[in-house]
């Protein structure tokens, strides 16, 4: 059985630039179905795409602040330390 107070989820992305269309919707989600956090995960390398416009350090400077004021939201950074694509099956092994 699920501890529903304990429910997280991971959220990945380049967030080149963050913006609202990426929070709200995963903020009201999360408050639907109970979330307890919800981990930002930014990526360096994305698999799918050209590499961001934005460096690695600009990108995670506006994820902070995109989330200061947001005690659901937490950065996890270590995709942005990586210099090879990022996948989140990999990620999610460690």
């Amino acid at each position: 059985m699920v501890d529903m107070k304990s429910l997280q989820a991971l959220f990945g992305g380049t967030f080149d630039p963050v913006h609202y269309g990426h929070l709200k919707p995963v903020e009201i989600l999360a408050n639907l179905i109970g979330l307890s956090r919800v981990i930002v995960m930014p990526n360096n390398v994305p698999p799918h795409r050209a590499q961001p416009e934005a460096s690695s350090a600009q990108r995670k400077h506006m994820l902070e602040l995109a989330i200061a004021d947001k005690p659901l939201f937490s950065l996890d950074e270590r995709e942005l330390k990586r210099d090879t694509a990022s996948y989140t099956a990999q990620t999610l092994q460690e």
